[in-house]
């Protein structure tokens, strides 16, 4: 079965956050959705009508940027091959290139989910309108898939054993949407916790708010801090890692560089730690000598 696609998740829905290219930082188009809506109506008119005059976008508008449905639900790029017969007109925006290039980092991990997952995750934004379906503040579902796609099919596949609808499977898992939790950053830590509890029954307890304190803080006391000479050493995302302990090299201990050696050593000693925060004692000790975790 194809994968669906995050840019147009449902039939009268389109997300485009990344639309146009250069846009400032911090911008959210469900701040300016009244004077958006009349710019996408003039557009997509300038445009049927054949009234075009190509000319480069500049700032965070773009003249070819409308609706491109009838209702005035659906809002994508009028130049775009799919509306014009084939032919790619995006070069007329003087950013065709980088139109035709850019996918975001949670379109990518979406088109890493199963289709079963797909559509179980798709479930938290289901009647969003573009324009909120379009905003990282506005959509869960643009804040959740920045933990990964292997993560979200573990997940999902406790909710199913639980019998969990997606909505459930957040409440009862409040850190997915947690905004002081930089997903990316926090990303190994839950995946080597669900490789120990993803069958217990009261899995939400062992990953509540208490676990990535106690975390935080172990990494702190144990004065697991990373200081080193940079000069010498590969950029992290060269390294032949798994892309998880890359981003917690890279957003949770904020370092550029490091050995492959160094990287490995780092997961061991995440993996005790993790499982002091889930264990205690021998059962602790136990759990972390059966090498339950994924190798690589």
């Amino acid at each position: 079965m194809n994968s669906l696609n995050l840019c147009t998740p449902f039939d009268d829905t389109s997300c485009f956050r990344c639309c146009p290219p250069i846009r400032p930082s911090g911008y959210d188009h469900i701040d300016y959705i009244s004077s958006l809506k009349r710019e996408f109506r003039e557009n997509r008119n300038r445009i049927s009508s054949r009234k075009i005059l190509p000319r480069p976008i500049v700032g965070f508008w773009c003249w070819a940027l409308g609706y491109i449905d009838d209702h005035f639900k659906t809002i994508g790029c009028l130049l775009h091959p799919a509306r014009n017969r084939g032919v790619d007109l995006r070069f007329l925006t003087g950013y065709g290139a980088k139109c035709a290039r850019e996918i975001c980092y949670e379109a990518r991990e979406f088109l890493k989910l199963s289709k079963k997952s797909q559509l179980f995750w798709l479930e938290l934004a289901r009647g969003l309108s573009s324009f909120y379906f379009s905003s990282p503040r506005a959509n869960p579902l643009l804040h959740l898939l920045r933990w990964g796609g292997s993560l979200l099919e573990v997940i999902r596949d406790v909710a199913d054993r639980r019998f969990w609808t997606a909505t459930e499977a957040v409440w009862r898992l409040e850190f997915l949407l947690r905004a002081d939790l930089n997903p990316r950053a926090w990303k190994l830590p839950v995946e080597i916790a669900l490789a120990v509890v993803s069958d217990r029954e009261d899995v939400e307890v062992f990953l509540g708010s208490d676990f990535f304190f106690r975390l935080t803080q172990l990494w702190i006391d144990k004065g697991y801090g990373v200081s080193m000479n940079y000069e010498e050493m590969p950029y992290v995302h060269f390294l032949s890692i798994d892309d998880s302990l890359k981003d917690f090299i890279k957003f949770f201990l904020g370092v550029p560089k490091m050995t492959l050696n160094q990287a490995l050593e780092l997961r061991e000693i995440l993996k005790k730690i993790v499982i002091e925060c889930l264990f205690e004692g021998d059962e602790g000790k136990k759990i972390y000598h059966k090498d339950l975790w994924m190798q690589g």
